[in-house]
């Protein structure tokens, strides 16, 4: 998995959302890392991914596929 399909795949979830700082306080994720994941510019931890994955109801296999076959899903 590369980071910036990671990074798609999470804007693209986050498209649909109120607020990027709404799914923040959902989850319970600092906003400033979230931020990271969003740009690609970290990759959350396997903990991170797995709270992401339960808020969105995405499995993390699905969550890391390359972001046009991600985008199928939908």
């Amino acid at each position: 998995m590369r980071n910036d399909d990671l990074a798609r795949n999470l804007g693209y979830l986050c498209a649909a959302q109120k607020s990027i700082s709404h799914v923040c306080r959902e989850i319970g994720m600092n906003r400033q890392q979230f931020g990271r994941y969003l740009t690609g510019a970290n990759r959350p931890s396997m903990h991170n991914l797995g709270r992401i994955c339960r808020y969105f109801s995405v499995s993390i296999d699905e969550f890391v596929l390359p972001h046009e076959a991600f985008r199928q899903l939908d």
